[in-house]
């Protein structure tokens, strides 16, 4: 599901790949690979939301904002988002 995620992601389907990071989130609340979906989700968002918009819309931003900080590693790509 999360290579799902990411290929979607990677072709540029960001709305789709934050759908299947929501299912795997419900199917895997705990999973070993949460820092990868962790990793995709803080990209989809990024790529979703204009920057702006990020800390606007509640005062603090989206509901995973606060986890996807400004150099977050992507475990699978060694390297910065």
């Amino acid at each position: 599901m999360l290579d799902r995620a990411r290929a979607v992601l990677e072709r540029g389907d960001a709305v789709a790949s934050l759908k299947l990071l929501d299912e795997y989130a419900r199917e895997f609340p705990d999973g070993q690979l949460s820092a990868v979906a962790l990793s995709t989700r803080c990209r989809a968002e990024r790529a979703v939301e204009p920057a702006g918009a990020r800390m606007s819309q509640t005062g603090g931003g989206s509901k995973t904002r606060p986890q996807c900080p400004d150099g977050v590693m992507d475990p699978q790509r060694g390297g910065e988002l």
